[in-house]
């Protein structure tokens, strides 16, 4: 009976410990300027030493339409997250940023021009990432034939995806930089 006892006791502490190992912690909540959207940003890691993964979660209007869209991964030797893209911040009521464009060596070039995001498709996007350095931008609810033009500072090269909405279809994108012009283009077909 003893044993029996001690089992139970051991599977639920298990149980317990699992669960909060498995379970996500807010690492950032923002609301947009007109509170039209909230974006949170949360860490999930499956046990102490393990990787650990950070998602962007967002709603508009109090209605989930992105739903854990993995932003980085890493384990207990690299820098925690909110380290490396600190100070989220919404750039307007439907650009979200986090981190910075950063210029470690001298040999990097930092290009100032604009971004120009272009939805050439008959779908509303839910999401577009565009990523650089330590920079993340995401603009949020990019409607059929829209165009978004943002002034954008970057270094390297850059990556840039993202997924219609009301769907889990990924965009099959491409990006073109003009990089001595200063500018970029993320068109989706």
């Amino acid at each position: 009976m003893k044993q029996a006892v001690v089992v139970g006791v051991c599977a639920i502490a298990l149980g317990a410990f699992v669960a909060v190992m498995h379970s996500s912690r807010v690492l950032f909540s923002t609301v947009s300027p007109h509170k039209h959207y909230r974006v949170d940003i949360t860490q999930s890691r499956t046990f102490p030493f393990d990787e650990r993964a950070v998602f962007l979660n967002a709603r508009r209007d109090g209605e989930s339409f992105v739903h854990r869209k993995l932003l980085y991964t890493g384990d207990f030797l690299d820098n925690d997250f909110k380290d490396l893209y600190p100070n989220p911040r919404f750039r307007s009521e439907s650009v979200y940023e986090l981190g910075s464009v950063e210029f470690g060596n001298e040999s990097s070039r930092q290009y100032a021009g604009v971004l120009k995001i272009v939805n050439e498709t008959s779908r509303d996007v839910a999401y577009m990432l565009i990523e650089t350095g330590w920079y993340k931008l995401v603009a949020l609810d990019i409607k059929a034939g829209a165009t978004v033009d943002l002034s954008f500072n970057y270094a390297g090269e850059l990556s840039c995806q993202g997924q219609f909405a009301n769907s889990g279809d990924r965009l099959q994108t491409q990006l073109r930089s003009r990089m001595r012009a200063g500018s970029a283009r993320c068109a989706n077909s």
